[in-house]
């Protein structure tokens, strides 16, 4: 299921630029490329974790990890749906490097280290 998901998230942004288009304003439609780009990214972020994880089945602590990183690269758009008070425009990757950040701490309380895989993720999230 994992795996789809790049894929369904790629169709539905192609499938909203379209609906844009047909109904808004020639600078909606460079808002929406540029979402396009947004939305390819998160993707890929997803699926280049999400692939490295499934490889790491083996090595729990790796996997755990990087599935985590997988995760957190989905909310982007959860964060994006904030009230912007409450998350100013374009910080949303800040929410994501939060939850990032909260999983490295949650490692040094555990074990009084941060593991690799969590320093390479959130160095790869930036």
């Amino acid at each position: 299921m994992g795996s789809l998901i790049p894929v369904v998230g790629i169709a539905t942004a192609l499938a909203m630029a379209r609906l844009n288009r047909a109904a808004e304003s020639p600078q909606a439609l460079l808002h929406e490329e540029r979402f396009l780009v947004i939305s390819f990214f998160d993707m890929t972020a997803f699926g280049v974790a999400f692939g490295i994880a499934m490889y790491c089945r083996r090595r729990p602590p790796i996997h755990r990890r990087l599935m985590l990183m997988a995760t957190c690269a989905l909310t982007v758009a959860a964060f994006a749906r904030l009230p912007g008070w409450l998350m100013p425009r374009n910080t949303w990757y800040g929410g994501v490097d939060a939850l990032i950040l909260a999983a490295a701490w949650q490692d040094w309380m555990a074990t009084r280290r941060v593991h690799r895989s969590t320093c390479t993720g959130f160095l790869f999230s930036r």
